[in-house]
């Protein structure tokens, strides 16, 4: 370390004397009191560094406006979709729409600079497509769709905001202070707005060229542009083809959630979609930082998948439900997706708050669009027959979504209850079939003589739906059955797999004394602390610090049939082989790690239960796999 007295650095050489000729070159590395860090490889040709002066104005243009203005003008499809909105709308009075692209792409870059958004290179190219095949099909098709004009500038504001987070960065200045950051930032932004006032200039300009009364000629070229726009999104698309790992690991759940209230909104009259919106929204937002300040909904998944298979049973029906009741479905259903959305990405993914922020707008963008597209659909039978079609599909949808997550909850969960002697009770579910059987319409013999036709059963079908998808929420209580002794192979490995379940899986928790609290109900008190250290270290062995480790699966591979002799007042003792998996969590990336252990396993009863009294090792193989294959 070297104190400098000057007063003024800047200008000053540093460097070596006696490096001239040598064959060593050595890394300097200047850290002034301002903030300022200056790094440089001194040679045998080059030994003195020269420091730099403080930015100006022309180094602020040199770093930030013109890389700005020169990333932005890269993109050329952003001439496609402000051609598409200068067709739709007219080129007089472009102000907001110029707005809106300029702060979007700005906030996408800087929210992407601060990692507070994370995006594919490839988000913004076919956002940005998508939203201009929205604009251009209603023109293209000779139709008046006023969907399309009261979603196109949220619709471009989403797309430009993708491309600005797809954007490069181009530095981090570590020669800069903070102040001096911030200033480069706003001349960036300000090259951005440049950049896209200069495209949308060029794309009112081509319209005028083409002719000074362009009006005629727009549904000729809105099909051009419409041609030219999906053969290119065709073309992108084709990478996921190839790659499809790139494709984004959105739960399937909120596709289903995004497609049926986009779908419904659209079957609405025009009204009462901008009240959909006001309140799917903020409903998504609240749930979303729910999640971000660790507040968990409990089956989140349940009633976000209960709630979009509501919708397509009111596109089946064509039922029209009151103000208060869309209110709470567009208020649960918000909540729950954006609070499992970000529970989702915290769990599977790294820089989890950066991708689910993408998530949801990328969710956000295709309602939008689906909505566009259905509400340009004409009216009469095929209007009809679109919203039958589509609501059959995306209930069946529903189902099937929600299929793996009940098949996982019953395998991890009512498979354990039963070998250990509780039996589950889903209240809530049988509350809800209840009240479906007694509200669900009777057809009596005045209606006949009235002429008049059976009521559909919507709401009793809803309550049925949603009572399907809250099955998981259930209640332990003991069965009076169950014998202990008289436990087969299957029951018994099930209730061994629960124990090593219960004990690993205590190592997810937080707060230590739950963790042996956990511990102590399922390993007798002379095992406690062994397990507890053992364990602990074999989970985080050859970790580095700050790593999160926590406990995916535990499967109990082979359970070998205890000999006779081992039943004894210890307990008995199976020979068995088990595999733990656990989520390795870095900060850039998630891999997985399975250990998997042979050795002698002791169940002893202590109060009407089992517990593992002992656990002997003989053999432990460790595998590290992607995350993409766990």
């Amino acid at each position: 370390m070297i104190r400098c007295t000057n007063a003024k650095l800047y200008g000053q050489k540093m460097g070596i004397q006696g490096l001239l000729g040598s064959p060593i070159d050595i890394i300097l590395e200047i850290n002034t009191l301002e903030g300022r860090t200056y790094r440089t490889t001194l040679s045998s040709t080059d030994s003195y560094y020269q420091i730099p002066p403080p930015p100006g104005i022309m180094a602020y243009l040199g770093s930030g406006t013109l890389p700005g203005l020169r990333n932005v003008s890269g993109h050329w499809e952003l001439l496609l979709v402000f051609m598409a909105w200068f067709l739709l709308r007219g080129v007089g009075r472009p102000t907001p729409m110029l707005a809106i692209s300029a702060l979007a792409v700005s906030l996408g870059y800087l929210l992407s600079a601060q990692e507070l958004l994370l995006v594919p290179s490839w988000a913004g190219v076919v956002g940005i497509l998508l939203t201009s095949l929205a604009l251009l099909l209603p023109l293209a098709m000779s139709r008046q769709n006023p969907q399309a004009i009261v979603l196109g500038l949220p619709l471009i504001g989403l797309g430009c905001l993708l491309v600005g987070a797809g954007l490069p960065l181009e530095g981090t200045f570590p020669e800069y202070t903070l102040g001096e950051r911030v200033i480069v930032n706003s001349f960036t932004s300000l090259g951005l707005a440049a950049g896209v006032m200069l495209l949308a200039f060029l794309a009112r300009q081509c319209l005028i060229v083409l002719s000074m009364k362009w009006e005629p000629l727009a549904p000729g070229l809105a099909i051009i542009l419409a041609g030219l726009a999906l053969g290119v999104l065709i073309w992108k698309l084709t990478l996921f083809w190839y790659y499809p790992s790139m494709l984004p690991p959105i739960p399937g759940s909120h596709w289903v959630v995004a497609l049926s209230l986009s779908v419904w909104a659209a079957s609405l009259p025009g009204g009462s979609r901008l009240k959909i919106s006001v309140w799917a929204i903020p409903a998504l937002i609240t749930g979303f930082l729910g999640g971000i300040l660790g507040i968990a909904i409990p089956f989140a998944w349940s009633m976000a998948l209960a709630v979009a298979a509501i919708f397509p049973l009111l596109l089946l029906f064509r039922e029209v439900i009151p103000g208060w009741a869309q209110k709470v479905l567009l208020g649960v259903g918000g909540i729950a997706a954006g609070n499992y959305l970000l529970l989702y990405a915290d769990e599977f993914l790294s820089y989890p708050r950066a991708r689910a922020f993408y998530f949801m707008i990328l969710l956000l963008l295709g309602a939008c669009l689906i909505l566009v597209v259905s509400g340009g659909m004409q009216s009469g039978r095929v209007q009809k027959n679109f919203f039958r079609v589509s609501g059959s599909a995306l209930l069946l949808l529903a189902i099937l979504s929600g299929l793996p997550f009940l098949l996982e909850a019953y395998r991890k969960t009512v498979a354990f209850t039963l070998a250990e002697g509780s039996l589950p009770l889903p209240l809530l579910s049988m509350g809800l079939l209840l009240v479906a059987l007694l509200i669900w319409p009777r057809y009596r013999k005045i209606h006949r003589h009235m002429g008049l036709g059976r009521k559909p059963p919507v709401w009793s079908l809803a309550l049925l739906t949603t009572a399907l998808f809250l099955l998981p929420a259930w209640v332990q209580v003991r069965n009076p059955w169950h014998q202990m002794d008289l436990l087969d192979e299957k029951a018994l490995q099930g209730l061994l797999e629960q124990r090593l379940w219960n004990t690993y899986s205590a190592f997810n928790l937080a707060d230590e004394k739950a963790l042996f609290e956990q511990l102590s109900e399922n390993l007798d008190a002379e095992l406690l602390d062994n397990i507890y250290l053992d364990s602990r270290r074999r989970l985080t062995m050859g970790l580095r610090e700050g790593t999160q480790v926590s406990i995916r699966e535990v499967s109990l591979d082979l359970l070998e049939k205890a000999p006779t002799d081992s039943f004894t007042e210890e307990g008995t003792t199976y020979g068995a082989t088990w595999t733990v998996t656990a989520q390795v969590k870095h900060l850039r990336h998630i891999h997985y790690r399975k250990n998997r252990y042979t050795g002698t396993i002791t169940m002893k009863p202590f109060e009407n239960q089992w517990k593992i009294s002992k656990m002997i090792l003989t053999s432990e193989d460790r595998e590290v796999i992607a995350a993409s294959t766990p």
